[in-house]
């Protein structure tokens, strides 16, 4: 059962985060798995990494190439969360699908005041417009409000630079 190396590494996670946080033993597993064991695995695996704020293994589920699930947006907010921006653009690489139609993780960058995050994200194909739009009318604070504006600019001065032509000769 290609399912059974997650499972214990759920298992493993749960209890080494609850004692001695570490992610030794999921590690391990880890190490043994083989790509049909990885792309078997929860995306609760990555989520719990993320959450609890183990770069290394997040990095190391992420080069094995585990599932993202349907709606990657919870993980990449919690790398947004954490700072952990290079996770965001590797992530990416590696295939995850910021989605043009989705802006979820991007809207809680804008709620939670992590303009950095959210540059990061648009950077990465976040849709910024989708998001702008579906805000419209929406009471933000003064914090959201000056995120917002950051991120507007941020992204006006990204489209100018996409559309000037090369001055390079």
């Amino acid at each position: 059962d290609n399912s059974l190396n997650g499972q214990v590494m759920q298992y493993s996670i749960r209890g080494e985060y609850e004692h001695r946080p570490g992610y030794g033993i999921a590690s391990e597993i880890l190490k043994i798995s083989d790509k049909e064991q990885v792309e078997a695995f929860s995306p609760d695996i990555l989520q719990s990494a993320v959450w609890h704020k183990n770069y290394r293994f997040t990095y190391d589920l992420i080069e094995a190439g585990i599932p993202f699930g349907n709606e990657p947006e919870d993980i990449l907010f919690g790398m947004a969360n954490n700072h952990d921006f290079h996770l965001i653009k590797k992530s990416v690489e590696a295939g995850v699908d910021i989605d043009a139609n989705s802006y979820g993780a991007l809207r809680r960058c804008l709620f939670s005041h992590r303009e950095q995050a959210g540059k990061v994200l648009i950077d990465c194909g976040a849709d910024f417009e989708g998001m702008k739009s579906h805000l419209e009318g929406y009471s933000l604070s003064e914090k959201e409000l000056a995120c917002m504006q950051a991120l507007d600019e941020y992204y006006q001065s990204k489209q100018s630079q996409d559309q000037s032509p090369d001055m390079q000769m």
